[in-house]
């Protein structure tokens, strides 16, 4: 699996790798390529908020995209890529129970 991570400084970079790591094990085998950029924006309240968009690219072809924004980083990546994880997971059931069927 090819990883491709924009973020706005290396720490960043270096902590989502993590995550992506630990949050995609699952689905990993099945993933040829995989996105993550992230900024930091403020909401028109003041807030700092995390802006996170995970793409996924499976061996099928089929492209996964899940845009999460949250108070923390790591909160954004996460949720971000659970979401994508979750839709692979779906497309690889619903693959399979039609090839039963």
């Amino acid at each position: 699996m090819r990883i491709k991570i924009d973020a706005e400084t290396r720490d960043d970079s270096a902590r989502v790798s993590q995550w992506l790591k630990f949050s995609l094990a699952r689905v990993s085998p099945h993933v040829t390529e995989a996105r993550i950029a992230t900024r930091r924006a403020t909401d028109p309240l003041g807030s700092n908020l995390c802006r996170c968009r995970a793409e996924l690219l499976t061996y099928t072809g089929e492209r996964v995209t899940a845009e999460e924004v949250q108070t923390s980083l790591e909160l954004a990546v996460t949720r971000a890529l659970q979401r994508t994880g979750r839709v692979v997971q779906r497309r690889l059931r619903k693959r399979r129970h039609l090839r039963t069927a």
